[in-house]
């Protein structure tokens, strides 16, 4: 899918409205795949700015990730690549990889407005789950309270965090953040590539039948072992969140 992209289309959604602007007639919507009319109706209601569809000038996420290599059909099991793809010029936000996340780290970020992109196991629920990576997905971290401190939890002592990502399952779904981090810490591998490194994409419901894809040609993913049919996102996606900020206007303006 394209999750990740979206996530990242509901963030530059949020600064954008963050400044005030509204997107200019000859701007393009950011084309994001299926999942565009759910992430358009998301909302980031818990930092207080609606996502009505995110807008980017001249040219889409899912272009620039398909220029670059990174991606055949919008899927990102990279999230250097994903932080990479919001830093560029036109898409005019800075981003950065924290790895090992803590709880401490999450709650100062989100406390000074920064929406967090997570990557997870995503069941058919839309929660989080344990498959290996198998079924990788993105969420964006909107908020969080503290459960030691509120009566509903019946005395448990974790975070629990707001989060939104492009299923639209509900409004907002209630993570406790050791949920989301046994989660995000299992994203062993995917075989959405097959044989990493033989240059074809397999036919599979991923690539919905497609049998004429070719690998991106900045996959850099290696086979889970010898002869593998598994690509291994560890170091690549696992146990790692993707901070996005806004630049600077000196820096946008250069």
């Amino acid at each position: 899918g394209t999750c990740g992209l979206a996530a990242l289309a509901m963030v530059h959604r949020y600064y954008s409205l963050q400044e005030g602007r509204r997107p200019r007639p000859s701007e393009r919507q950011v084309l994001v795949g299926d999942e565009l009319a759910a992430a358009s109706s998301l909302t980031l209601a818990v930092l207080g700015k609606t996502s009505a569809g995110a807008v980017l000038p001249r040219s889409s996420l899912l272009e620039l990730a398909k220029t670059r290599g990174y991606s055949v059909l919008g899927e990102m099991f990279n999230i250097s690549q994903l932080a990479d793809l919001a830093s560029l010029e036109d898409v005019g936000l800075r981003a950065t990889v924290l790895r090992s996340p803590t709880p401490h780290q999450v709650v100062d970020l989100l406390k000074a407005g920064v929406p967090l992109i997570v990557p997870f196991d995503v069941g058919m629920d839309g929660e989080p789950t344990v498959v290996g990576g198998e079924h990788a997905h993105y969420a964006v971290l909107v908020g969080f309270f503290n459960c030691s401190e509120h009566p509903a939890c019946g005395g448990e002592n974790d975070l629990v965090l707001f989060a939104r990502h492009a299923w639209n399952v509900k409004p907002l779904h209630l993570w406790s953040f050791r949920q989301l981090q046994a989660s995000s810490r299992q994203l062993e591998s995917t075989s959405f590539y097959g044989r990493p490194g033989d240059g074809q994409v397999p036919r599979s419901t991923y690539t919905k039948g497609r049998s004429d894809l070719r690998e991106p040609k900045c996959m850099a993913l290696p086979p889970k072992g010898p002869g593998s049919n598994r690509a291994l996102t560890r170091e690549s996606l696992a146990d790692q969140i993707l901070v996005v900020t806004r630049r600077q206007s000196q820096e946008r303006n250069k």
